[in-house]
């Protein structure tokens, strides 16, 4: 089996989706209906933690729950950013509990040092793909022991990468660190992903605007 098909069957296996397109965590974006959805059709949702509460209003185990019920039962991730402030970053403790009780079995970390994530969640049983934006991070990443890597670039909105997504897409490639990788945006340059062995993706914006969300 090639290296890349290898990765993405890895990749499936990881998050128990059906097909290797990912709803990356927005704030705003990240509500219940969206992240189900994208489940529910066989693709990987990310929900946002405080766009679910703090945005949408829901309570955070409830809010879980909702979208279990509405994808059908589905796997879907979470997503934690690393801050260093202290009250977010307990809240975010509380959260991770609650996501480890309510038998979340993917955490997307973004930012900051994975590695106390990386531990605690392997422990659980919970796979750890890590947002990066250069090669440097990528490794340093993977040396944490992250399942996999979220590949931030420069074409995708929002929290955006330094380097243009073929670019980036080229350089980690090289680096063959043996890890599923995501293309973060950037999606009009799939031909490009394909060459380079990358046949996952994440997408963002693209999914609010032709799913109207508010």
């Amino acid at each position: 089996m090639p290296l890349a098909a290898g990765l993405t069957k890895q990749l499936l296996k990881d998050t128990g989706a059906s097909v290797p397109v990912f709803c990356g965590p927005m704030y705003p974006g990240s509500n219940p209906e969206l992240i189900a959805a994208v489940s529910k059709a066989g693709g990987f949702g990310i929900v946002q933690p405080l766009a679910l509460t703090h945005l949408y209003g829901h309570d955070f185990r409830r809010g879980l729950q909702l979208i279990k019920s509405l994808s059908g039962g589905r796997p879907f991730g979470v997503n934690f950013t690393i801050l260093p402030n202290a009250k977010y970053a307990k809240m975010m403790d509380e959260y991770m509990d609650i996501a480890i009780e309510e038998d979340v079995k993917f955490f997307l970390t973004s930012l900051g040092k994975p590695d106390p994530i990386v531990e605690r969640a392997h422990a659980a049983g919970i796979k750890v793909y890590h947002d990066v934006h250069n090669t440097k991070l990528a490794q340093r990443a993977v040396d944490a022991g992250v399942d996999g890597l979220n590949l931030l670039n420069s074409d995708m909105g929002g929290q955006t990468g330094s380097l243009r997504a073929a670019e980036f897409i080229e350089q980690v490639a090289n680096l063959n660190l043996g890890v599923p990788l995501l293309c973060a945006g950037g999606i009009g340059e799939l031909k490009l992903c394909f060459s380079s062995g990358i046949y996952n993706i994440a997408i963002y914006s693209t999914l609010l605007i032709f799913c109207g969300v508010q």
